[in-house]
C-alpha cells in the first residue's frame, strides 16, 4: 500500500512559491535542473530521497531530465500537444493542477507499487511512493 502524499514545494527562484514544507533552488550554489545534482539538492531540502520526489512541469525537457534523475514525472499539457518522442515520457500526464490532483489522489488509493513507464492520460497509473 502506498503511504500518504505528502507534498512538499521547490521553486526554480521565487522564495514566495516556497512554503514550510519546501526549498528554494535559488540557494543552491553552481548547479541547475536538468543536472542530477539540482534534484539531490532538492530530495535533501525537502528531507525525501529522489524516488520520493516528482517532477511536475509544462516543458518535456523537464520532464526528461528530472526522469533520468531518477523522479516520478507529470506534465502540464494545457494545449493538448503530442509529447516529443525523444524526450523520456512523463509518469503522468494532465491537463491542468487540478487534473494532475485528482490522478494523484485516485493512484494513492490503488493498490501497486511498479513506477510506470509511459505516461497516462485518462487513467491514472500507480507511482513508486509519491
Amino acid at each position: 500500500m502506498l503511504r500518504p502524499l505528502s507534498p512538499n514545494v521547490c521553486s526554480n527562484g521565487q522564495e514566495s512559491a516556497s512554503t514550510s514544507k519546501g526549498c528554494s533552488l535559488s540557494k543552491m550554489p553552481g548547479i541547475w535542473k536538468p543536472a542530477p545534482g539540482a534534484y539531490a539538492f532538492a530530495a535533501q531540502q525537502c528531507g525525501v530521497e529522489l524516488i520520493d520526489l516528482m517532477l511536475v512541469a509544462v516543458h518535456p525537457w523537464d520532464i526528461d531530465g528530472a526522469h533520468r534523475a531518477g523522479l516520478g514525472t507529470a506534465w502540464i499539457n494545457r494545449t493538448g500537444a503530442t509529447y516529443p518522442d525523444y524526450f523520456t515520457a512523463p509518469t503522468l500526464e494532465a491537463t491542468s493542477m487540478r487534473h494532475l490532483a485528482q490522478l494523484l489522489s485516485q493512484s494513492t488509493e490503488s493498490e501497486g507499487s511498479e513506477r510506470p513507464s509511459r505516461c497516462s492520460r485518462a487513467t491514472p497509473t500507480t507511482p513508486g511512493n509519491w
